[in-house]
């Protein structure tokens, strides 16, 4: 009936709480597990060699936990200080407060874990029992391998199978937090007032929890319908998706069903977790659409338009700042591109200029040359989607100043180069976006023939469901641009006839 440490700020959206079985600080048994492990350890490494004494497991264990528990509060302790204290102080909430213990009404695996180091502290009275370890080594040892075992027994007593619907609502809980954390891990990138150090600390912290909570989720909704509804989709509709991303200008997304729950068990989780590899963030977090991959923020060609900064001063400082980082990841990478485009001019001439009679060898050069202009080709289309959101940040940077100069009333425009003094067709955009409408139009029948097949399962047919609303919004926006574009090729069809004729 008792939860040890509960974290400071507890059920508040930075902080939920964890359900009742639950223990109330994880660092708690992971530290009696390290400990215990780290004793076994140096115990078995002392037999081989033996060098084995009496007491050397309660000593070793005693000494990794006074090691552990340390090491494993502080990063609690700075997610209170960077995140917890800064969202409940938005909120106008109360200060986070810190507690020992709480009485919750239930038994969970905190009363496994107290009850074990309880009966390795009524052993650890019989000295005799521990001969080789004495004073608070013997005590400190006895508590931490308690705890453990403590823990082996709460895992079977209180096992999440029988707590289903609070562990789901827990978890989708929990990656919200993590959306709100990234959030504001994002807020402190902008913020030079801030160390460098603690900026990437709480950069690390947010995608480690989004990560955990959100990104196998991600990766799972975003599976093609083919591969989930066998047999729904005809090869007529597989050519139409194809010549839709044959298109120039048009980067389709994959149309997906998201036919599994939001929250599964962690064992689906720790089995999605090499598929896992980026996950995107929720829209409006930053200028472009971006991604947490390996840690690190990957900003994609895409207007982000559901990013609102809280200021015209926020929003300009934090574009300049999204600015100044792409022109850092482009200079980087025109200087690796430099570097592979010489070492690729280098073993061409070698390619052709040898004639190696062994055709195995020269395969092999052949095939060492695709890969580098590959890879070149590679970095050169990274530094162009650099250069178009380094130039669509530039715009909106304008577009805020002019608003700010002219109190919201002046619009900040490109002036036009090509277009300059002569009428333009934009029948290539009208293309794009009639193959778009062409697909969307295709995905609204797929989708419909799931839904309406007696194979699909009630639940998934409730999503796809929700899903055709949707598209068919996106439908209704396409057909809005269609007809728009369609109008301004036909006048400038038009208008171009009128000036031949004229001349």
């Amino acid at each position: 009936m008792t939860r040890l440490l509960p974290p400071p700020g507890e059920g508040h959206r930075i902080q939920p709480r964890a359900p009742e079985h639950h223990h109330g600080n994880p660092a708690i048994p992971l530290t009696s597990i390290l400990s215990v492990s780290l004793g076994l350890a140096y115990t078995t490494l002392r037999s081989i060699a033996g060098r084995i004494a009496p007491g050397t497991f309660l000593r070793a264990t005693a000494a990794s936990a006074c090691l552990t528990l340390p090491l494993l509060s502080i990063a609690p302790a700075f997610k209170t200080h960077v995140f917890v204290r800064p969202a409940l102080a938005h909120d106008g909430a109360a200060p986070p407060r810190r507690r020992l213990w709480e009485n919750n009404g239930r038994l969970g695996r905190d009363d496994c874990l107290l009850a074990g180091g309880a009966l390795g502290a009524l052993a650890a009275l019989r000295a005799r029992s521990f001969p080789g370890a004495a004073g608070w080594r013997r005590y400190v040892g006895a508590v931490t391998a308690g705890s453990c075992a403590g823990w082996f027994v709460g895992q079977s007593a209180f096992p999440d199978s029988r707590h289903a619907a609070s562990v789901l609502a827990w978890r989708g809980q929990m990656r919200r937090a993590a959306e709100l954390e990234m959030q504001l891990a994002l807020d402190a990138e902008s913020d030079a007032g801030r160390a460098l150090v603690v900026r990437k600390a709480m950069l690390w912290l947010a995608s480690l929890d989004l990560r955990r909570y959100g990104g196998a989720r991600a990766v799972r909704a975003s599976r093609q319908i083919e591969g989930l509804q066998q047999g729904m989709e005809s090869p007529q509709g597989a050519g139409s998706q194809q010549s839709i991303a044959a298109q120039p200008g048009m980067r389709p997304q994959p149309i997906t069903v998201p036919l599994f729950p939001d929250d599964e068990g962690d064992e689906n989780d720790e089995g999605d977790e090499d598929e896992d590899e980026a996950s995107t963030l929720p829209p409006g977090t930053a200028p472009h659409t971006v991604a947490v991959l390996d840690g690190k923020l990957l900003f994609m060609p895409e207007t982000d338009y559901l990013w609102s900064p809280r200021s015209a001063e926020d929003g300009l400082r934090t574009l300049r700042q999204h600015i100044a980082e792409l022109q850092d990841e482009r200079a980087h990478l025109a200087k690796e591109a430099e570097f592979v485009w010489l070492e690729l001019a280098k073993k061409e001439h070698a390619y052709y200029s040898e004639h190696d009679d062994d055709d195995n060898a020269r395969e092999v050069q052949r095939r060492a040359l695709n890969l580098l202009d590959s890879i070149h080709h590679s970095h050169w289309r990274r530094i162009s989607d650099i250069d178009w959101m380094l130039a669509n940040s530039k715009k909106n940077t304008r577009q805020i100043e002019a608003m700010q100069a002219g109190d919201g009333q002046v619009a900040w425009l490109p002036r036009p180069q090509a277009l300059a003094g002569s009428v333009h067709s934009p029948e290539l955009t009208r293309n794009c976006i009639r193959s778009h409408w062409e697909g969307t139009k295709h995905v609204i029948g797929v989708l419909e023939e799931v839904a309406s097949s007696p194979n699909t399962p009630e639940e998934a047919r409730k999503r796809v469901n929700a899903d055709l609303e949707d598209v068919r919004v996106s439908l209704k926006a396409t057909e809005a641009l269609l007809k728009e574009f369609e109008e301004k090729t036909q006048e400038a069809d038009r208008n171009s006839d009128g000036s031949s004729r004229a001349r």
